[in-house]
């Protein structure tokens, strides 16, 4: 890739409007083997970091959003935290970690 894809977003007058799409670079995610089995990695941190790396270069458009599961941090994509929060309607108590009432990261929470 090109370091873009385009973004469709769907316009107030009914029609799609294209733009770019920052998309993060990953040569420094990729790891080396010498043989099958020889490193170990686990490939959902590794997504979890290249998620956070798109989350950041698009953070000014505000047009990159990860839908996921609950259990994001045990699913290995806690990266993503460092880029933005969950997104959280809810009062915020002091105790709540991660959560944000602009946060990209949408999921299902359970209540």
């Amino acid at each position: 890739m090109n370091g873009y894809w385009r973004a469709a977003n769907y316009s107030r007058s009914g029609k799609y409007t294209a733009r770019a799409f920052v998309d993060a670079a990953f040569p420094h995610l990729c790891r080396r083997s010498s043989a099958p089995g020889a490193v170990r990695a686990e490939a959902t941190r590794v997504l979890g970091k290249f998620l956070r790396d798109v989350m950041s270069l698009n953070r000014d458009k505000q047009d990159f959003r990860v839908f996921g599961p609950d259990e994001t941090a045990s699913n290995r994509l806690d990266a993503i935290y460092e880029a933005s929060g969950k997104e959280w309607m809810a009062r915020i108590e002091d105790v709540d970690t991660d959560l944000s009432a602009t946060g990209r990261l949408a999921g299902r929470q359970m209540v």
